[in-house]
């Protein structure tokens, strides 16, 4: 965010909060996208903020959500710029990929999957959370689930899980991240994600 005058983290996360009401899959990738843009582009002006959202999507359908603040062709312009600026690399891995994986290899219920992306879509709002790659949260939270239901003096719980449980927990006790999640929650309560997570609705 230091290449953004005119723009500040609390902008950020309620563009992200936005987005959470817009897409599911598409969510982690179009955030991405905007954060890499907005590290490598020098000012963008604060009312072309949104715009530099609704370019990632689809264009129509995003100039009636965005309150027809934009023209079809600054839509397009801005879309052009964003995918020369990130040399069209768009094919990269995000938390949604990740906690997808880590839900299935769990075999998790609905509850457990529900919890999981309420919380990794408040670590989107989180601009501090960037410092993380896209396994950290899913894995973070994930280990809390992979250890509760097992006998954790067992050889073979310690042998096979204890290296890769020890590294998650790691982040978390040297990256704060757990009171990120808190702050996070409690600044954001109200929000998309949870309005969203609290319906049961996926």
């Amino acid at each position: 965010m230091e290449n953004q005058p005119d723009i500040n983290v609390r902008m950020r996360g309620i563009l992200v909060d936005w987005l959470i009401e817009l897409m599911e899959e598409t969510l982690y990738l179009t955030i991405n996208l905007i954060d890499r843009f907005l590290a490598v582009t020098q000012h963008v002006p604060r009312k072309k903020l949104q715009l530099v959202e609704v370019s990632v999507p689809v264009v129509d359908d995003l100039i009636v959500i965005s309150a027809k603040a934009y023209t079809r062709r600054e839509v397009l312009d801005m879309e052009k710029l964003m995918a020369n600026t990130l040399q069209f690399n768009f094919c990269l891995p995000t938390p949604y990929v990740f906690m997808r994986r880590f839900l299935k290899a769990a075999q998790s219920d609905k509850k457990v999957e529900l919890l999981s992306f309420f919380i990794t879509e408040l670590c989107l709002v989180e601009y501090e959370m960037l410092q993380y790659v896209p396994s950290d949260v899913p894995g973070v939270f994930q280990t809390r689930f992979q250890t509760a239901p097992l006998d954790l003096d067992t050889e073979s719980f310690y042998l096979i899980r204890k290296e890769t449980i020890d590294s998650q927990l790691e982040k978390v006790a040297n990256g704060m991240a757990e009171e990120i999640l808190i702050i996070s929650y409690e600044t954001h309560r109200g929000t998309a994600a949870e309005e969203w997570h609290g319906s049961g609705f996926r």
